[in-house]
């Protein structure tokens, strides 16, 4: 069966002229992958004076081969200022954004206890009762670290386009010290220099990997940048009038939420 994407009708909901909304009703695949492929495919890259910002899609519940895609646009800020010395930067811009909120992950990369009576999923805090609360992640949350480079002004619109598909992107491989999934990429700000190239500040947050982490009956492996999802049961302790229903961890999955890429091919440092 092919893969459809149809414009739903609360599609291209704007704010102020700076952001819009273009929501996509998917049909024809159980997999997160192909549907964001094919919401990627469909939602054009620029509208107006606005660019395609990070996509997502969401289940609909009952319908297992059925998504929403959400293709959000942004301004993207470009200030122009007249030369007046030459120190004076003539073109700035800057690229960031705020926490990230998920409903369903790239992939499960782990499960605890590894049992095929565990089922597999890609949903985030979700209950088994198809109920999806998600997760917002705060990409300022861990060790903040910026490097500054210089652009040559001839390789700079290639460049911020580099910048803007690397936002929110993980390490693939180790990076300045850090390991394999413990820097994330959250934005960037440069402008031109006198002699005509740019001077770029880029900002990362960087997590530590963690092999051991101690939850109900588990030991638990996560990177820096996946995320631990835990389920729980209730069970009964004490005794006679003492009985007491209490939260169990039954289930651990470990969700890998960010793309990742290999950070000196892309930045070039």
């Amino acid at each position: 069966m092919a893969i459809t994407a149809t414009e739903h009708g609360d599609s291209g909901k704007i704010t102020d002229g700076r952001s819009e909304e273009l929501v996509y009703l998917i049909e024809g695949t159980t997999d997160n992958a192909a549907a964001l492929a094919k919401l990627k495919e469909v939602a054009p890259g620029v509208r107006g004076s606005m660019v395609r910002d990070f996509c997502r899609v969401e289940p609909v519940a009952n319908f297992p081969d059925t998504w929403l895609g959400y293709a959000p646009y942004i301004v993207q800020e470009y200030q122009f200022l007249p030369p007046q010395g030459a120190e004076e930067v003539r073109l700035q811009f800057e690229i960031g954004g705020g926490p990230v909120h998920f409903n369903n992950s790239l992939s499960q990369v782990a499960k605890y206890p590894n049992s095929e009576h565990v089922p597999d999923t890609q949903l985030v805090n979700a209950n088994y009762l198809g109920e999806v609360k998600g997760v917002d992640i705060d990409l300022m949350s861990g060790l903040m670290l910026t490097y500054t480079s210089v652009v040559p002004g001839a390789n700079i619109n290639t460049y911020m386009g580099t910048l803007h598909t690397m936002r929110h992107v993980v390490n693939s491989v180790a990076w300045h010290g850090l390991a394999a999934g413990e820097a994330i990429f959250v934005g960037a700000s440069g402008g031109e220099r006198a002699d005509g190239d740019y001077q770029i500040t880029h900002r990362f947050a960087a997590k530590p990997n963690e092999t051991v982490i101690p939850i109900g009956a588990f030991s638990v492996a996560c990177d820096g940048w996946d995320y631990i999802d835990i389920r729980y049961c209730e069970s009964v302790e004490g005794a006679g009038a003492y009985k007491v229903l209490i939260p169990t961890v039954m289930t651990v999955y470990v969700h890998r939420l960010f793309k990742r890429e290999a950070f000196a091919t892309a930045f070039g440092f």
